[in-house]
């Protein structure tokens, strides 16, 4: 919650001052009362801004739904421990629960005074029919509108600062490009893709229609692809203006409005027609690919058209993994052992796994089966000796877990968040100077996918964080992740020298090209088998593989990189060079074949040289953080010493017996 707080109002009177009586549609208000606003809009379309602008120009109290759920969870209220119940098994709070927490907000005293803003609720015309039986309406409902192209570019070019929290844009907002060590730390976060942000906006626009018919005398339209200065004072506007918009699909003609069909109403008509008809929520179709996916139409043609390719390869790799398996087993008990630097095995690990052999050999090659009889009953007894403990890891897991692929028919599914959710919190309780980094959730559900146990998940997460990443990949300041990048850059000077200058040329930081790259480990980056295939090289030869399929992404396309004439253009191309990578065959091809070689000692000496610098730099920032904040608290000081010395002198206080009248 924004602002507010406060004492509980009056219950029953407080719900009379709310309710109108169902049917009603809402009035806009005289202005010398407090505002009840209601304000929507796609991902991205910039509702945080405008809500921090609202609330300072007019006092009214923000309200989000997903700051009331955690208030509460935290707080322990009833309704909060309703929905903790929920929220620990990876359930959707329901809407009635939600509905009574915002009436529980709205009697407090400060939100009768001040006034309301609902940010970014209801989401569903489902919780938008429960908010007008509770009698919730508001007095002006601001869409922003913004087209989904635009918000697709605001969303893929943001770089977060984990240090600072400060987020970048590479286009709008750029970071400085002479400071490195802020250069190689920013994050881009793992949901900020076009992929997963047009699955939102799917599900966004499948819900509008249905949300704007409740609201059709108080909806107030905003343009929001504009400087938001430009935005705020739309807003600004709608929110005082006396006027009323029509709700869309519809288009006011002098009293008559025309409906999708062509026939014309009236307009009074209409709107009571709109009111009272119930609203049923709808989804748009989903499609899913072969691994569980929820995709777009264009993405399955594509994957289509590639599997048809690959089948008569797979198999053939398969008849030659069923050998090598029966090999290995001989007595063994059925247990495979996948031995150490083999040149065989390696063949066989660039050429693809089958889908049907990966469990038993990715669980081989991470070791995964091994640990869990030499550490029985260890995985379950860390997550009873925890239950119920909270940490900032968790919470952040928390956050992360229910969104890690939210229309996956089984990771997106209760049971699937529920095995996301205990691998990430067991490994946090295992490795407490890690903890949680975001990302490892995308990890977690490649494991679970392929594994299908969330055990084997875990022992194979240890083995791929402990084992294979470079130390502190994942740890707080990610000197792990920064060097590799580093590494990465260095190849590039003598693998692709001509591309790497046209960056330089660009002043386009390698680093923004492809930093979820390598901590999603191309999970987020590339299609479902094109990850797979990258993972089976990856779990046997560590991450060296990472740079060669790095490369080999821009050596495959360099040509159209050299092209871009800017860095906007550089970026787009590279987003678009990954999410279309579907012929793994291809870029395993270019990986191991046409990139040439780099000893693995030359790897080590480039990581030791760059590891110095990246420790430098972090320390540098560190201490240059160190530097602002005691030049802030001087100032603070010295501003409260000013202050005091302001301040009149007064006279004693009276002492008993010092004979002075008072």
């Amino acid at each position: 919650v924004g602002s507010g707080g406060g004492m509980e109002g009056n219950g029953d009177d407080d719900d009379a001052k709310m309710s109108k009586g169902k049917g009603e549609t809402s009035t806009p208000p005289t202005w010398n009362e407090p505002r009840r606003l209601i304000i929507s809009g796609a991902p991205a379309s910039g509702k945080g801004t405008q809500c921090e602008n609202i609330v300072s120009t007019y006092g009214v109290v923000h309200i989000s739904t997903g700051d009331l759920l955690r208030g509460a969870v935290r707080e322990e209220t009833p309704l909060g421990i309703r929905a903790k119940g929920y929220m620990e098994g990876g359930q959707l709070v329901p809407d009635d629960l939600v509905i009574d927490l915002v009436k529980e907000k709205l009697r407090e005293d400060a939100v009768s005074r001040c006034g309301w803003l609902l940010d970014g609720f209801p989401r569903t015309p489902a919780q938008a029919q429960a908010l007008e039986d509770a009698g919730i309406r508001p007095d002006a409902f601001i869409l922003l509108e913004v087209p989904d192209e635009a918000l697709v570019e605001r969303v893929v070019g943001r770089r977060l600062d984990p240090v600072t929290g400060r987020v970048f844009h590479v286009k709008f907002n750029p970071p400085p490009p002479d400071d490195s060590a802020l250069l190689d730390r920013l994050v881009h976060r793992a949901d900020d893709t076009e992929e997963a942000l047009r699955t939102r906006l799917q599900a966004y626009h499948a819900n509008l229609q249905g949300i704007l018919a409740f609201y059709s005398k108080v909806l107030r339209r905003v343009d929001g692809n504009r400087a938001k200065e430009l935005v705020l004072e739309d807003v600004r506007q709608a929110i005082e203006s006396k006027s009323q918009s029509s709700p869309a699909p519809f288009r006011e003609e002098i009293g008559e409005v025309v409906d999708p069909r062509g026939e014309t109403t009236n307009n009074r008509e209409h709107e009571i027609a709109v009111h009272l008809a119930p609203v049923e929520p709808h989804e748009a179709p989903l499609s899913f690919d072969t691994f569980g996916f929820a995709r777009e139409e264009d993405y399955l043609k594509q994957e289509k058209q590639f599997a048809s390719e690959l089948a008569r390869k797979v198999l053939r790799q398969k008849v030659r993994w069923q050998a090598f398996l029966r090999r290995q087993r001989k007595g063994t008990q059925g247990h495979v052992t996948i031995p150490a630097a083999n040149a065989t095995v390696k063949r066989l690990c660039r050429k693809g796994i089958p889908m049907g052999l990966r469990p038993e050999v990715w669980a081989a090659m991470t070791r995964a089966q091994e640990k869990i009889e030499a550490n029985k009953g260890y995985f379950a007894k860390i997550l009873a000796d925890h239950e119920g403990q909270e940490s900032f890891s968790t919470q952040q897991i928390e956050l992360d877990c229910t969104r890690t692929f939210p229309e996956h028919q089984f990771l997106g599914q209760v049971e699937g968040i529920n095995q996301i959710r205990r691998v990430l919190v067991a490994f946090s309780w295992r490795n407490p100077d890690i903890g949680y980094c975001q990302s490892m959730n995308f990890v977690v559900a490649i494991l679970l996918l392929v594994l299908k146990d969330e055990e084997l998940a875990f022992w194979a997460l240890t083995t791929i964080v402990e084992d294979r990443l470079l130390e502190e990949f994942y740890s707080p300041t990610m000197a792990g992740v920064h060097t590799e990048y580093r590494v990465l850059d260095a190849l590039m000077s003598t693998k692709l020298p001509k591309l790497q200058a046209h960056f330089q040329h660009l002043n386009l930081p390698l680093v923004l090209l492809c930093n979820h790259w390598f901590l999603c480990l191309y999970t987020t980056a590339l299609p479902t088998e094109t990850v797979l295939r990258t993972w089976d090289a990856f779990l046997y030869e560590g991450s060296k593989v990472l740079f060669r399929v790095a490369l080999a992404l821009f050596k495959h396309n360099e040509t159209r990189l050299l092209k871009a004439l800017d860095s906007s253009e550089a970026l787009s191309i590279a987003k678009k060079m990954t999410i279309s990578c579907f012929d793994c065959n291809e870029i395993m091809r270019v990986a191991f074949r046409r990139i040439g070689s780099f000893p693995m000692d030359r790897i080590r000496r480039l990581r030791t040289r760059l590891r110095h610098e990246v420790e430098k730099d972090l320390r540098a920032a560190e201490e240059k953080r160190a530097s602002t904040r005691a030049a802030k608290k001087e100032t603070m000081e010295k501003a409260d010493a000013v202050e005091m010395a302001m301040v009149p002198e007064t006279s004693p206080p009276h002492q008993e017996g010092d004979g002075v009248s008072v």
